[in-house]
């Protein structure tokens, strides 16, 4: 093999160790950026016209569990809805709003209504209005609760007849997060008010939860790839397979865990026929996954190499991603 080959390849071999090391120190530093952002994470940040944002903090299942023991959630028949769907719970939100408590003693009335009929006000008191306060306790129809929200008091004898309490209350939404197979999110949720103590579930009318399709778009993702691939020199007539670990810079899909394409792939193998070193780049994979779904995460699509001996080839095979 000419020394300007040799030359050509080693260059080649350090340029791509040099970029591997550059990969690994960048997903480092990233991976440390990620975390120092997730922990500098306000948890909860109160927005405009009642709007609060939450911010989601990683928990194992264990602890997805407790938490939601804790809320008194169950969340067995949630999963067991959800396989039916082929989905499994990744979060849990919770949020509380609570009112407070009111009392108003000798209250004027806010206006009055004269009794048809009757213009004389020395009446007879049958029903002893005059001697006894009369109390009207405030109850909410939420489905089949009814929940008791306040007292109302009226004493015919006074100035100021009227006296009302409005029971401190504690709403809270719990929302159970789940993504089924194909990526979708599906919302599981639940309304409460609690009153002395006592909780009531409030029946959910109406719900709806719509989410941006994702669309296909290229990223910036180094990741590593085994391949294995047949093919010819051109340089000689001669057929070879190879073996190698390559590469992949950038990718075009909806997610960047199973993108549709890959691009602009290096690597390092092994040629097995003439049992020499090579140099490969692969400029573009197609993953077989989006359109066999029994296929995941497995590219096909050319390569082109050169051995230590400056003999080039032309392959075609198949690579997964590691």
């Amino acid at each position: 093999m000419p020394w300007k080959w040799r030359l050509i390849v080693i260059a080649l071999v350090l340029v791509l160790f040099g970029v591997l090391a550059f990969i690994i120190k960048f997903q480092h530093d990233l991976l440390a950026k990620n975390q120092a952002l997730r922990e500098s994470f306000v948890e909860m940040k109160e927005l405009q016209q009642g709007w609060v944002r939450n911010s989601s903090r990683y928990v194992t299942k264990g602890d997805m569990d407790r938490y939601a023991d804790d809320l008194g959630v169950d969340l067995g028949p949630i999963r067991a809805d959800l396989k039916t769907l082929e989905a499994e719970v990744k979060g849990l939100s919770y949020a509380v709003a609570r009112s407070k408590k009111v009392v108003k003693k000798d209250v004027g009335s806010t206006s009055t209504t004269p009794r048809e009929g009757h213009a004389d006000v020395d009446v007879p008191d049958p029903f002893g209005y005059q001697t006894n306060a009369q109390t009207v306790t405030l109850m909410e129809e939420t489905g089949e609760e009814r929940v008791p929200i306040g007292e109302v008091e009226f004493r015919a004898w006074k100035e100021r007849p009227w006296s009302y309490e409005l029971k401190a209350r504690e709403y809270s939404a719990i929302t159970v997060i789940s993504v089924d197979d194909d990526g979708k999110t599906i919302v599981t949720n639940q309304l409460l008010v609690k009153v002395d103590g006592q909780e009531f579930p409030l029946a959910i009318e109406e719900g709806k939860f719509v989410e941006i399709y994702p669309e296909g778009s290229f990223k910036f993702h180094p990741r590593l790839f085994l391949a294995f691939d047949a093919g010819a020199y051109v340089t000689q007539v001669a057929a070879e397979l190879t073996l190698d670990a390559e590469i992949s810079f950038f990718s075009y899909g909806k997610t960047k865990l199973s993108p549709d394409w890959v691009f602009l792939s290096p690597g390092l193998g092994y040629a097995t026929q003439r049992g020499n070193m090579i140099f490969s780049l692969a400029p573009a994979r197609y993953n077989l996954g989006s359109v066999l779904p029994l296929i995941e995460n497995l590219y096909v699509g050319p390569k082109v190499t050169v051995d230590l001996e400056g003999n080039v080839g032309i392959y075609a095979g198949v690579a997964v991603g590691l």
